[in-house]
């Protein structure tokens, strides 16, 4: 059978599928939606001359108040001019050994111990990087660790002199 439309109704549009939660047909929202970024212009990625311009701001600092000495090196030469200090007089001889006290040249919380030397520090960043791997942290938490460490016990030989 054939059947005649009318040609000035319009068809009406299909109904939504339910939307009840009982319905088979009901669409589910993702759990958790992300809105899309663009990472074309993110506020982290910079241009050539921002970063060169960044870097020589950052060297600027690093040469003015927070600059680092070599706090190794001037320990052993406080530690020398002791020895040579105590070398010069006649009695210091036999006493040297049981009076040499480093600690006078360089602060350190505990006087018996002796500070920081190269091979100490090496060992302590060697044991730190290993701590670092066994927590599955990144190495650059223990490279950060010892700077910071260097810089405090700078700060500590620069305030005694």
């Amino acid at each position: 059978r054939i059947t005649q439309t009318n040609p000035t109704r319009l068809p009406s549009p299909p109904r939504p599928a339910s939307r009840h939660p009982s319905s088979p047909n009901r669409r589910r929202k993702a759990a958790h939606s992300i809105p899309a970024m663009d990472l074309s212009h993110a506020p982290w990625q910079l241009t050539e001359d921002e970063a060169a311009d960044r870097i020589a701001s950052m060297r600027k600092q690093e040469d003015g108040p927070y600059r680092t000495g070599d706090y190794m090196a001037r320990f052993e030469r406080a530690l020398a001019a002791e020895e040579r200090d105590s070398t010069s007089h006649p009695f210091a001889a036999g006493q040297q050994q049981q009076q040499r006290n480093p600690c006078r040249a360089f602060p350190n919380p505990l006087p018996q111990s002796l500070p920081v030397d190269a091979e100490c520090r090496s060992k302590m960043v060697t044991w730190s990087y290993r701590v670092a791997d066994y927590c599955k942290f990144s190495r650059d938490t223990a490279a950060h660790a010892a700077s910071l460490l260097d810089r405090y016990l700078d700060s500590e030989s620069q305030r005694d002199r």
